[in-house]
């Protein structure tokens, strides 16, 4: 595994490289270059935000929703973790830390505005994904608005990373 100099220096190579190819508009060999960085390391937020950008810029909406909807579901799943340790926390009657726990589940997951109930000290995992599969109804409603929320940040990414781009020229 490669150290965070290591990330840090092939991401920049990378960033130059992307960047490069847009300048000279040359989306499809930006996107490929994307992907394969999202191969490499599949959490790197700049290689998604890379995609999005050359995804918008081909005109392939529908690939970039589809990114941004696997996207949201590992996020979902890596803020299961806050509900799994405030599970573990609450079986060895670590209140304050379970609790913790699941108001950062909250902050990640998406829709957690709607997870009012997480944050109370007697909440386990089990009534996590009890509340889950009650909201999922509801969730269904507004992941149209979600999913242009979304969208509008990545358009708002896009233009920091123009915007820095030109300013590295």
């Amino acid at each position: 595994m490669m150290d965070n100099q290591s990330f840090e220096k092939t991401r920049l190579v990378f960033l130059d490289q992307f960047h490069g190819l847009c300048r000279n508009n040359m989306y499809p060999d930006a996107l490929a270059l994307a992907q394969q960085r999202l191969k490499a390391w599949p959490m790197d937020a700049d290689a998604y935000i890379a995609a999005g950008e050359a995804q918008v810029a081909l005109a392939h909406l529908a690939e970039s929703q589809q990114m941004l909807c696997e996207l949201e579901k590992k996020i979902s799943a890596l803020a299961g973790v806050f509900a799994r340790m405030g599970e573990f926390y609450t079986k060895k009657g670590y209140a304050r830390e379970a609790q913790l726990c699941y108001q950062q589940y909250q902050v990640y997951h998406p829709s957690a505005e709607k997870r009012q109930a997480l944050t109370s000290q007697s909440t386990s995992f089990e009534e996590v994904q009890k509340n889950e599969s009650n909201l999922d109804q509801q969730d269904h409603a507004a992941s149209t608005d979600h999913l242009i929320h979304t969208l509008s940040g990545w358009l708002i990414n896009i233009r920091r990373i123009k915007t820095h781009a030109a300013s590295h020229q």
